[in-house]
C-alpha cells in the first residue's frame, strides 16, 4: 500500500483526539473501519504509530516522526491547492512572492510588510546560509527577491547576472 494524504489525515485526527473512538467520529467512520486502516497505514510504515490501551492512544516514537511530518505536509497541501485555485481563477496575472534570504529575522520582517501591501498574494521563503545558494536560486528564477548580507562593500556572489541595490549598512564600533 502506497501512503495517502488521508492516511495523514487519519494519523493526524488520532493523535488529536487521543482516541480512535473519537477520531473515528471526527473523520466520519465507524471505529472497526478505523482500526481497520490504522492497522494497514502501520503494516505500511513497517511499524506501530500508537499504544492504544483503556486510557487511549499515545503516539510511538515512530508515530511522533510521522505526525511531525504530517503536520507539515498537509498544511502544505492544502496551501498548494488554494494557491492553485486563485492562479485557475485568475482573471489577470497573479502575484506572488518568492523570498530567499540569508537572515531570518530580516526576512520575516519583509515578508509581514509584503503581505501588509499585497493581502492577496501568496508569499512564500526559502532560507539559507548560504549566499551563494541564494543567488544562484535567484538567478534561475526559483526565487523573485533575495536579502542576502555581505561583509563591507564586496557585491553578492554573481552580482554581474543580479539587479542589487544596498538596504542597509551595519558597522561594528
Amino acid at each position: 500500500m502506497e501512503l495517502e494524504l488521508r492516511h495523514l489525515r487519519t494519523v493526524r485526527a488520532i493523535a488529536d483526539t487521543g482516541s480512535l473512538t473519537k477520531a473515528a467520529a471526527t473523520l466520519g467512520l465507524a471505529q472497526p473501519a478505523l482500526s481497520a486502516q490504522l492497522r494497514r497505514i502501520e503494516k505500511a510504515l513497517g511499524g506501530t504509530l500508537f499504544e492504544r490501551d483503556h486510557t487511549g492512544a499515545r503516539a510511538t516514537p515512530l508515530g511522533e516522526l510521522v505526525l511531525e511530518r504530517a503536520r507539515v505536509v498537509l498544511p502544505a497541501v492544502s496551501e498548494l491547492q488554494a494557491e492553485a485555485v486563485r492562479f485557475a481563477n485568475a482573471t489577470g496575472p497573479l502575484e506572488r512572492f518568492r523570498l530567499g534570504g540569508t537572515h531570518g529575522p530580516l526576512l520575516g520582517g519583509l515578508v509581514d510588510r509584503i503581505a501588509t501591501a499585497h493581502p492577496a498574494a501568496p508569499v512564500s521563503t526559502y532560507t539559507s546560509w548560504s549566499v551563494d545558494e541564494i543567488a544562484a536560486l535567484t538567478i534561475d528564477g526559483r526565487l523573485d527577491f533575495a536579502l542576502i548580507g555581505t561583509c563591507g562593500e564586496s557585491p553578492p556572489p554573481l552580482a554581474e547576472r543580479l539587479v542589487w541595490e544596498v538596504v542597509g549598512w551595519t558597522r561594528s564600533s
